[in-house]
């Protein structure tokens, strides 16, 4: 099927920031560095480390993450764009929501693709859409990514601060801007 006829289907996969006190900065760090740092937070399971990612099409995560603090979204409108067919080839894989208990089912090498969905309880992440690298590290250089940004304004700070490093300079040019969806 042509991807193109669903509104809600995309072929990119988005890595959005969480939300700290210097945002701006941890983004251009991360610009600098040219990789993603793997994490493992503890409703993870498995032993390995992962990058995450939305399969939310960009005009409409553009919309969910003007309003994030009021609906307790908890990621910055800045990130990268990939190819989802990349991820997919580096590793990448779709979560499986299901009940707690079912992860048991799970091999060990895939319990990292495990998100607790349970109506009862009122946990339901579905909605994030998320896929999963695992993986300590990212490298950037390696990965045909555009930065995400929520303004023009930002890229424009964002280059200015990245004059002296070429490589982060020309991932810039690629930049998309989340203000031109709204």
């Amino acid at each position: 099927m042509d991807r193109r006829l669903r509104l809600d289907l995309t072929d990119s996969l988005t890595y959005w920031v969480k939300p700290g006190p210097d945002m701006e900065r941890d983004f251009l760090d991360l610009l600098s560095r040219a990789r993603i740092g793997g994490d493992k937070p503890p409703y993870v399971l498995g032993d390995s480390p992962i990058v995450g990612f939305t399969e939310v099409p960009l005009a409409l995560s553009a919309k969910l993450l003007s309003g994030a603090k009021d609906f307790g979204i908890n990621y910055a409108p800045v990130g990268l764009l990939f190819e989802r067919r990349w991820v997919y080839e580096h590793g990448g894989r779709p979560v499986i929501y299901q009940r707690a208990e079912e992860a048991a089912l799970l091999p060990a090498a895939l319990l990292y693709r495990h998100v607790t969905l349970d109506f009862d309880q009122q946990i339901d992440f579905t909605w994030k859409r998320e896929w999963r690298i695992p993986t300590s590290a990212l490298d950037l250089q390696q990965a045909p990514c555009r930065p995400v940004l929520p303004t023009a304004a930002w890229l424009d700070r964002a280059r200015e601060a990245l004059v002296h490093e070429p490589a982060a300079l020309a991932l810039l040019d690629r930049t998309v801007v989340l203000e031109h969806f709204l």
